[in-house]
């Protein structure tokens, strides 16, 4: 009598944390969580953070703090949307009509 047991997954724990990891990277620098799943919107995510922080730079000479503020809601954005991608919920990103 021969027993099956099923084998595990190589990538049991992997994919389970991908989602966090790629939120993590998309936090500190936007689109390289994206980069991370291997989204086609990567690039997209960071060109936006680049110029924001230019624009940022330049705004912060004539307001104090609130350019920053701009900054981190756009890092917690684009977190927010790398989880939902690398969740397999693609059309629920909060950039999905601004940034095409």
């Amino acid at each position: 009598m021969a027993t099956a047991s099923a084998a595990p997954s190589a990538n049991t724990g992997n994919d389970s944390n991908k989602p966090i990891i790629a939120a993590i990277l998309s936090f500190f620098i936007p689109g390289l969580g994206m980069w991370y799943i291997k989204s086609s919107h990567a690039l997209m995510y960071f060109v936006v953070w680049i110029v924001l922080w230019v624009v940022v730079g330049v705004l912060s000479m004539f307001l104090c703090g609130i350019p920053s503020v701009i900054g981190l809601a756009y890092s917690i954005v684009s977190a927010f949307d790398t989880y939902k991608e690398a969740m397999g919920m693609p059309n629920d990103r909060i950039l999905k009509d601004i940034i095409k």
